[in-house]
């Protein structure tokens, strides 16, 4: 396999560098940065556990697969999906844990479920547009690092058919 090689864009929330800087978006601690051999055979193997690429690809394909996804860290309490927005990405948890907010009996958003290490979320986004169902924050205290894939790069490698 070879090791994954980034674009030059980091992106947070679903923006590039550039709406970053412009609206303030810096919750996240450091762009993507080239993922190690080690890195980049977990990622193959964390793609065989989800059921979109394990049921539609040939195990064949996953490592082209895997150079799509971005490494992005994010800080504790940083919202990285909300409730009733646009899905704008797939995640898969490299590190940390991520807190899943539904509303409860009195309508607040509270905490449901937690995510850890290769749990994922967000994969109707990359075959459907739909909102999301429930609000994703880094749980903390560690920063949560996901890998992600947004629909025009799943659409890129041809996997939208």
């Amino acid at each position: 396999a070879m090791p994954y090689q980034p674009s030059s864009s980091s992106t947070c929330c679903g923006r590039g560098v550039s709406a970053l800087l412009s609206t303030g978006c810096a919750d996240f601690l450091r762009p993507r940065k080239v993922m190690s051999q080690d890195e980049f055979e977990k990622l193959i193997g964390y793609l065989t556990a989800v059921p979109l690429f394990r049921r539609q690809l040939p195990k064949a394909e996953l490592p082209r697969i895997a150079k799509a996804f971005k490494e992005t860290a994010w800080q504790p309490g940083h919202v990285i999906v909300r409730r009733g927005d646009d899905g704008m990405a797939f995640y898969i948890i490299k590190s940390g844990r991520a807190a899943v907010l539904m509303p409860g009996g009195g309508g607040d958003e509270a905490e449901q479920a937690v995510l850890y290490t290769m749990d994922y979320f967000g994969g109707h986004t990359l075959i459907e547009r739909r909102p999301n169902v429930a609000t994703i924050v880094a749980k903390g205290p560690e920063p949560l690092v996901t890998y992600s894939m947004d629909k025009a790069d799943f659409e890129e490698l041809g996997l939208h058919k």
